[in-house]
């Protein structure tokens, strides 16, 4: 299963949406929080959802997670700072 989340910094609303792949029964266990390499929040401040599950592939999900990334890029809060495989 592929699925695309968005962690969100509880505190400051900065935000990192990233894809994955989860072999887990419930994608809600999957405590996975990103790999931002620039942006280092407080982990404890972070909350994850879930905005896209089922996708088939890893590069489905990776496209999804590109579009969402592009539509948000000017967004101040967005700690995405570089395109998916772009």
């Amino acid at each position: 299963m592929f699925y695309v989340y968005r962690v969100e910094d509880k505190i400051t609303k900065e935000y990192y949406i990233g894809s994955r792949k989860y072999n887990g029964k419930n994608i809600e266990d999957d405590k996975y929080l990103g790999s931002p390499y620039i942006w280092k929040p407080n982990i404890n401040n972070l909350i994850k959802k879930i905005i896209k599950e089922g996708f088939n592939s890893m590069e489905e999900a990776i496209s999804y997670e590109r579009k969402l990334i592009i539509k948000n890029i000017d967004n101040p809060l967005n700690r995405n700072y570089a395109i998916p495989y772009s």
